[in-house]
């Protein structure tokens, strides 16, 4: 084991106030602006939903948020 591993005692930062939930247009509005605020060139959108469909489904309904269109289904 390394000398720092365990060292000294960590905390887990808590992350509500960086996150951004809601309805897809709420959570499209939410990210645009922080796009523009922070003069962004892309974002990694990061869903903590450990169902493999579920998060599909959510990752879909945000594309289709932002494209305004229908996302296909491709499984």
């Amino acid at each position: 084991m390394p000398a720092e591993a365990g060292s000294r005692p960590t905390r887990i930062a808590r992350r509500e106030s960086s996150l951004i939930s809601g309805t897809p247009e709420q959570v499209k509005a939410r990210l645009d602006a922080l796009q523009a605020e922070e003069q962004l060139d892309e974002l990694i959108i990061d869903t903590p939903i450990s169902d493999g469909l579920a998060r599909l489904h959510s990752l879909r309904l945000l594309a289709q948020a932002h494209y305004g269109k229908e996302v296909l289904n491709v499984l």
